[in-house]
């Protein structure tokens, strides 16, 4: 029966910290369309209509900022998330007098923080990008779009290099968080 509380802990942990980080990685957009100018920018955790259904969807007036402001933009998401996730793993380092409860919640949110990495590269790639559709409503393909056009290299050069970024990120981050854990102070 212990068992059964324990993966029913981790299951809820994880879908608070999945509910967080959809939460954060919406705000990291509207934050940075604001700044840029967009001050009708929002998001919803959920939204639906005929067009266009998602969870955590961002609202940015793509005729309000500049082509640097939208590369910014749709790389703020992410880019919110993994400032999160090393902040929780900074956290988990140095305060050792924490609960186990907070420790498991800290866990769960650097997890999905860096499947959020992943997994927004990954939908990029599963993104057919017409010639002229912008936006696509994908950050990865959006922010490829957008970075390729700007630097002449082309989406689908961004969308690779992105791709071994995002896998060199995830494993430096997980190897540093490793050794980091195992020489914790006692």
């Amino acid at each position: 029966m212990r068992k059964f509380g324990l993966v029913a802990l981790w299951v809820v942990l994880v879908c608070v910290a999945l509910v967080v980080m959809i939460n954060i990685h919406e705000i990291g957009h509207v934050l940075v369309a604001r700044i840029s100018g967009d001050s009708a920018a929002s998001y919803h955790l959920y939204y639906s209509s005929p067009n266009r259904s998602c969870i955590g969807c961002a609202f940015v007036d793509y005729n309000d900022l500049t082509s640097n402001d939208l590369i910014a933009v749709n790389a703020a998401g992410v880019v919110t998330t993994q400032i999160v996730a090393v902040l929780a793993a900074l956290t988990l380092r140095y305060r050792t007098n924490l609960h186990k409860i907070s420790q498991r919640s800290l866990i769960a949110l650097i997890g999905v923080c860096l499947l959020d990495a992943g997994y927004q590269t990954f939908q990029g790639f599963k993104t057919p990008i017409p010639p002229n559709q912008f936006p696509t409503n994908v950050d990865a393909a959006d922010f490829a779009l957008l970075l390729g056009a700007k630097t002449n290299l082309g989406s689908n050069t961004v969308m690779i290099s992105l791709a071994v970024l995002t896998l060199a990120w995830i494993v430096t981050f997980l190897t540093t968080a490793r050794h980091s854990m195992a020489t914790q102070p006692h």
